[in-house]
């Protein structure tokens, strides 16, 4: 995506999204005299994957960009494991970056293995219809693990056929990611899952698998740079994915320039459940 002239924006998802996550902001910049410019990472949308995934790859892919369009005095916009390649961008090459805005950036902190381990239990109920004992017993001990995750609501019955499944996961989905549960949000979740079926399990697989192990690298984190450019931290109070008790720890990690402002009533998508006040507050920053 790439629309209008002036002042460059340029926008990067997060893992399991693509550009058009980006809908309720485009747009709007771009009414507001801006080039807006919303990439599909390396792996996700349109754009070919590598056979391993780092951060810095998609760091170098952004860098890369930036320099074939001749991109200068960049507002530099991305989310959760965007917002951490858009950080590992700006400690190697900020030159052609005038501001950085990072949404519930991930890289922060380790995250909790169960997390993951969920996640990928999740994909392998909906794609591959394992039913047996072993597998509801394994998610079962999970949701005891950690019960704010809203398990309940993923758990699978072994009776389940794929559309029930696909509803449960669409659910959980849902109710994670989102606090503030929008017409568009809901779109944005059905749509993601949806798109998990227009290519084979192994292909989606792999690409969440390589960028959830890219964002946990502990050369990859975000800590101890001090980023030049002034950076705003955008954060949803009730983010259940990257929760805000981290952004404390992202404005030490990053530096003197950063600064923080929240969203209330808000989860892991301030964009798309609050996009009028995003809008403006990266516009005013």
């Amino acid at each position: 995506m790439d629309k209008g002239f002036g002042k460059p924006i340029v926008f990067v998802h997060g893992l399991g999204e693509d550009s058009s996550c980006w809908e309720l902001n485009m747009n709007f910049f771009n009414k507001k005299g801006y080039r807006v410019i919303a990439v599909d990472l390396p792996g996700f949308g349109r754009s070919k994957g590598f056979e391993d995934i780092k951060v810095s790859d998609f760091a170098d892919s952004i860098n890369q960009l930036l320099s074939n369009l001749n991109l200068k005095e960049v507002i530099l916009v991305g989310h959760s494991m965007g917002g951490q390649a858009c950080a590992n961008h700006c400690i190697k090459n900020d030159e052609r970056i005038k501001k950085l805005v990072l949404v519930a950036p991930a890289g922060i902190k380790k995250y909790n293995s169960a997390f993951f381990k969920i996640y990928f239990t999740m994909l392998e109920n909906v794609f591959l219809n394992k039913q047996s004992i072993d597998y509801f017993d394994k998610i079962n001990s999970l949701m005891k693990l950690n019960p704010v995750f809203l398990l309940k609501d993923l758990v699978m019955n072994k009776h389940d056929n794929l559309e029930t499944r696909l509803d449960k996961t669409i659910k959980f989905a849902i109710n994670l990611t989102f606090f503030n549960k929008t017409e568009f949000a809901k779109k944005l979740i059905k749509r993601r899952i949806k798109k998990l079926f227009e290519y084979t399990f192994a292909e989606q697989y792999l690409e969440n698998k390589l960028g959830m192990q890219a964002m946990l690298d502990k050369k990859e984190l975000i800590q101890g740079y001090d980023i030049k450019v002034p950076t705003l931290l955008l954060w949803g109070v009730n983010d259940l994915m990257v929760p805000y008790r981290t952004a404390s720890v992202a404005k030490i990690s990053i530096g003197s320039n950063a600064k923080i402002n929240t969203f209330s009533n808000c989860g892991h998508y301030p964009f798309v459940e609050k996009p009028d006040e995003f809008n403006r507050r990266v516009l005013d920053f």
